[in-house]
């Protein structure tokens, strides 16, 4: 018995250990995003919001529909408000929620920084404790501009 396990283990690629094949898989910016949001509320005793697919979805879209234009605003492009967005992906909630509007910020600490620095109501809906639901949009606009949207809500 002993003689098999001798070969066995002769035959087997002893190679190193590489700490790159067990890292953790990358961060989305959306993850990201989610993370710095949830670090900012529990600094202030709010509960951790938890990203929503359809929330984020319609995020998307509508960073991308800000990247198109070149100019960051709360109404897409067809005058749509964000709520008629979040209807048009299929979700519901029983109140207004947030929609919170980036452009510029190339990262997601610098457009977390950003809203928490606002003084237009972003620090306020970020830290909200009512909303429990995210969703969160990136993208780059023909002119190099780095256009956000992030969705917080609670669902009915």
């Amino acid at each position: 018995m002993r003689r098999l396990f001798s070969v066995a283990l002769a035959g087997m690629s002893l190679a190193p250990f590489a700490p790159e094949a067990c890292a953790p898989p990358p961060v989305t910016v959306q993850q990201d995003v989610t993370q710095r949001a949830n670090t900012e509320r529990a600094n202030v005793g709010a509960r951790r919001v938890v990203r929503d697919a359809t929330l984020e979805r319609a995020a998307q879209l509508h960073a991308e529909d800000q990247a198109r234009m070149d100019r960051m605003s709360h109404y897409g492009s067809d005058g749509s408000t964000s709520w008629q967005r979040l209807a048009r992906v299929g979700y519901t909630s029983c109140f207004a929620g947030a929609d919170l509007v980036a452009a510029g910020s190339s990262t997601p600490a610098l457009v977390v920084q950003a809203w928490m620095g606002s003084t237009k109501g972003h620090r306020e809906a970020l830290l909200n404790g009512v909303y429990t639901d995210v969703g969160v949009g990136r993208a780059v606009g023909a002119s190099g501009y780095v256009y956000w949207a992030l969705y917080l809500t609670d669902p009915c």
